[in-house]
């Protein structure tokens, strides 16, 4: 009973702190970005424009201004929104009557335009006429800024006509406002300052959560940290910052940014996910589906760099949209299989869902939806990365829980591991008596080498074993054989072949470093290594030493020079098993075998696994 207490107060102060500081997020974005839109333009122009759609791409501005007014289509709402649509459209309105003693700016807030044409016209004369668009670099537009802004020519008589055609490989959207110069430039830093403070705040979750991996070498902390970098460079590429202040002159990566970046963000979003919940170690099916899936959006992000963006968002897009499906999937069924904070998971993935449907519905103005709130992206990003970061202080909290459940089980066993060691060392204690005894008997020396022999090496073997599978350490054990040794001994004689041995014997015995390393000979031409703490890696690194000084060293004797090269096998293992003790050898015998067959001169490694 207090069990199920103790789990319900959890579930619910997990609940309660989340709900809290999603409120408290949302409170504290309304806050900020309501500095941004205090300041309002003097005029929005869609409830005045006319538009066309060039369909073939074939229309000129002569060709525009000859078409009749009648043969101009109205806007049926307020929202310029033309959805996915990738053929020029040409616009046509009226500027209001402006007071000529102030300066005046025309917005078009759509950075992502990818081909903008302005012309002002007075009396049916073109007056101006500007060229935008981010397939042209930052540093050679009129104006050094990532958003598209055109001051307005002074007329006093009548008022001017302005002629817009826009293109993009995107959603066509086309919010169009006059300013008054000054009130533009207050809203333009305002946009920058809170634009800039999200971002510092992501990059500051970011950088914190990198921090944090390198301090407990989690890769959950590694992975959120590429993702919220992913979803800020995402979010620099959208408002304009990147291009304004990091990449100017490349309109390359403006144009193909937001496809790279934003797979980049599901790539690591996916990951994250997996390495949190321990997705592998619940379902390998789904575990296989999510880690295909991340790797798919990281080929899209590598495809986008060569693939125009009109069809990478698209595929992004579609991608996303099965992607998000499934992670609801996901994180509904760990929530049912004992992973309760996965619901926190549910709702992160249910706001991306939420959002990408009013998105769309704004982008094709369905049910009255508005696609004109400038910072969209950004608030869901933000309450987005929130989210996962509560995911991820659950999860480490849960897990820091268990390894303390852990440390405790390990006290209470204290007492009987130190007898059990007690017995160990009292063991180890009599056995080195008895090698003690047996050293005053007989030489451990082998007479031809002056290497330890035989006898040696299986009592030093014996002892690695047990140490190794008392302190759950790695042991190597190498069996080397002189390749075509007979053949030396048939050619030369046994009095060589005996030189030969003792060449081979100190050529191992050089190359090994360690006091606790021991080469023994362990019959005729074939010596065994020991080598305690040693994984796969080191010990196949110091027999390849060893192969290649056997190789290319000369034995020099009786007016011939004999070349020789070895064989060898290698078996690490920590030590599992009970009972029989010569598995190890049995395994480097095997792979000594190996390398003979397969040609000699070779260093074979085989690893023994506890199921073996």
């Amino acid at each position: 009973m207090n069990d199920f207490i103790e789990w319900l107060g959890q579930r619910i102060w997990q609940s309660f702190l989340t709900l809290a500081v999603l409120a408290t997020a949302l409170f504290v974005i309304a806050k900020i970005t309501n500095v941004a839109t205090k300041n309002t333009p003097y005029a929005e122009l869609s409830n005045r424009v006319a538009y066309i759609e060039d369909t073939q791409s074939e229309f000129g501005i002569e060709d525009v201004l000859s078409i009749e007014d009648s043969s101009w289509n109205r806007m049926s709402s307020s929202d310029m929104s033309w959805g996915m649509h990738h053929s020029p459209v040409w616009l046509k309105t009226s500027l209001p009557q402006l007071d000529e003693r102030h300066e005046w700016l025309l917005e078009v807030d759509n950075i992502l335009l990818d081909e903008l044409d302005i012309w002002f016209l007075y009396g049916g004369s073109r007056v101006d006429y500007h060229a935008a668009g981010d397939g042209i670099p930052l540093a050679v537009r009129q104006s050094e800024h990532a958003q598209f802004i055109f001051p307005i020519p002074h007329y006093k008589e009548s008022p001017i006509t302005l002629i817009v055609r826009a293109k993009t490989g995107g959603t066509l959207n086309l919010p169009i406002y006059v300013w008054q110069e000054p009130n533009y430039w207050v809203f333009h830093g305002e946009h920058n300052l809170v634009v800039g403070l999200f971002l510092g705040l992501l990059i500051a979750i970011g950088l914190s959560n990198f921090f944090f991996f390198i301090t407990t070498g989690s890769t959950s902390f590694l992975y959120y940290f590429s993702y919220v970098m992913a979803v800020t460079l995402t979010l620099a590429t959208i408002y304009g910052v990147g291009y304004e202040y990091f990449w100017p002159t490349t309109s390359w990566l403006q144009a193909h940014g937001i496809a790279i970046f934003a797979n980049l963000s599901v790539f690591f979003a996916a990951l994250f996910g997996r390495a949190t919940f321990e997705v592998d170690k619940v379902s390998k099916l789904l575990d296989r589906i999510l880690l295909g899936s991340a790797y798919t959006f990281l080929a899209a992000s590598v495809v986008s760099i060569f693939v125009p963006y009109v069809i990478t968002i698209k595929v992004f897009l579609g991608m996303m949209t099965v992607f998000v499906a499934f992670s609801l999937f996901l994180g509904t069924w760990l929530w049912f299989n004992g992973k309760p904070i996965a619901r926190v998971y549910v709702m992160a993935w249910s706001l991306v869902l939420l959002f990408g449907l009013l998105t769309a519905m704004g982008s094709f103005s369905i049910a009255g939806v508005s696609s004109s709130f400038r910072y969209s992206p950004l608030l869901i990003n933000v309450i987005e990365t929130i989210v996962f970061a509560l995911i991820l202080a659950f999860e480490h909290r849960r897990k820091q829980a268990e390894l303390q459940e852990t440390l405790s089980e390990a006290q209470e066993d204290l007492s009987y591991k130190v007898e059990e060691r007690t017995l160990e060392l009292q063991i180890a204690l009599r056995e080195l008596s008895e090698i003690n005894n047996e050293l005053e008997k007989k030489n451990s020396l082998d007479a031809l080498t002056g290497i330890k022999n035989r006898r040696y090496f299986d009592k030093k073997y014996v002892a690695e074993v047990r140490r190794s599978r008392r302190e759950q350490t790695t042991l190597s054990v190498a069996m080397v054989d002189i390749d075509h040794f007979k053949s030396i001994n048939d050619n030369y004689g046994h009095l060589v072949g005996d030189a030969c041995i003792q060449h081979a014997a100190n050529v191992i015995q050089k190359e090994l470093k360690r006091p606790s390393d021991e080469v023994c000979r362990y019959g005729g031409e074939e010596f065994s290594v020991i080598l305690p703490n040693t994984d796969k890696d080191g010990a196949t690194g110091l027999l390849e030493d060893i192969r290649r000084s056997l190789e290319n060293s000369v034995v020099d004797i009786e007016g011939h020079q004999i070349s020789m090269t070895l064989s060898g096998g290698i078996a690490t293992a920590k030590s599992q098993w009970q009972g029989d003790e010569s598995k190890l050898i049995a395994v480097a015998d095997r792979a000594l075998y190996e390398s003979k067959q397969k040609g000699r001169n070779r260093i074979i490694h085989h690893y023994l696994s506890e199921e073996d």
